[in-house]
């Protein structure tokens, strides 16, 4: 006699053979999204505290660039041209 399950259909039915795998498959997605979820949360991390690196050098190199404009009587966008410095924060 062929095992059944609990909802009757036996264990060489075609449909039920099927509904395990996909269940199978469902728990292997499962646990492909928990990695890639841990993973988005370091590189998340990561990129979040180079960013506020990049930020506070940014603005300590803006307060230097003043001071030194103030003590050149200059404008800081000509310090920026002397040392060939970006104006913005644009790639282009």
């Amino acid at each position: 006699m062929a095992q059944s399950s609990k909802d009757g259909a036996t264990i060489s039915d075609p449909k039920y053979i099927k509904l395990l795998e996909l269940q199978e498959t469902e728990k292997q997605l499962d646990k492909k999204i928990a990695e890639l979820n841990e993973k988005f949360e370091v590189v998340s991390k990561t990129y979040v505290a180079m960013l506020n690196t990049y930020n506070e050098t940014k603005d300590a190199t803006q307060t230097i660039l003043g001071a030194l404009a103030r003590v050149e009587n200059v404008s800081v966008e000509k310090l920026h041209h002397d040392y060939a410095l970006p104006i913005s924060d644009s790639l282009q």
